[in-house]
């Protein structure tokens, strides 16, 4: 084989998990939905500028644009996906790519997210609350997820039908975790690797109230008598959230 060639085939395999994970792991359109609905009850109107905080690809920033209009600001310090979300997704004419830490965007949006759990990156109390500070100073809600439960808190695997999600080290004393997304059926193993601190609910909102929010909602997407998510999503109290694995939106304004 020719160097040419080679570089040629890592370059395809680096396409391929981006994609795959798109596809796998992100919901971009449910995302916007909840966005824009949330903001209505939150701020009122409809918002126009979104900013996507550990945007990856730009999937969510990419759907925003692609569906109702607006601009959106992509932030991540990784310029490898950033690149290939302008060469596959859409809509780049309206979006502000920042190649940057999170903690030293001060951008102004109407609102922002940060999902697939990538502020648990965070470990530290005090660095999450400033990163909420920020945002709270920057933009009227903010959305987020969060996944626990009795289940998360373990060295588990999860088999889904296109990935594999694992939890390769749990340190119960800290709630640090080693997670690794696969694709088995492409023979692509341990392609994403995470070191994230899980925190719970009760948690997480005290430290958004600390940045300064007022206004604090969970959202969980409804199930099937058989466990199958129907994709749509309603306000639950925390103390509703109780399976021994969940996954939530949470809306700060």
């Amino acid at each position: 084989y020719s160097f040419c060639t080679l570089l040629d085939f890592f370059n395809a395999m680096k396409g391929i998990k981006y994609s795959l994970y798109q596809k796998a792991l992100q919901s971009p359109t449910q995302v916007c939905e909840l966005l824009r609905g949330a903001y209505g009850i939150e701020v009122g109107g409809r918002p126009n500028v979104l900013r996507e905080d550990f945007a990856g690809s730009c999937a969510v920033s990419s759907t925003w644009v692609g569906t109702g209009g607006g601009r959106a600001i992509a932030v991540d310090n990784d310029a490898e996906p950033l690149g290939w979300g302008r060469e596959h997704n859409g809509g780049f004419e309206h979006i502000k790519v920042i190649n940057s830490d999170v903690l030293d965007v001060t951008e102004r949006s109407d609102v922002a997210c940060a999902l697939n759990f990538s502020w648990c990156g965070f470990h530290s109390d005090d660095i999450l609350e400033s990163y909420f500070t920020n945002l709270r100073k920057s933009t009227d809600m903010l959305v987020i997820d969060l996944y626990g439960g009795t289940s998360a808190y373990s060295e588990s695997v999860w088999e889904c039908e296109s990935h594999v999600w694992k939890h390769v080290k749990w340190d119960a004393s800290t709630n640090v975790v080693k997670a690794t997304v696969s694709f088995p059926s492409h023979n692509i193993m341990d392609v994403f690797q995470y070191h994230w601190r899980l925190r719970s609910i009760p948690q997480t909102i005290d430290l958004l109230r600390q940045a300064g929010f007022s206004s604090i909602r969970i959202w969980q997407e409804d199930r099937t008598s058989s466990g199958a998510g129907t994709g749509a999503l309603r306000c639950v109290d925390p103390l509703e959230v109780t399976a021994p694995y969940w996954c939530v939106y949470i809306t700060a304004a």
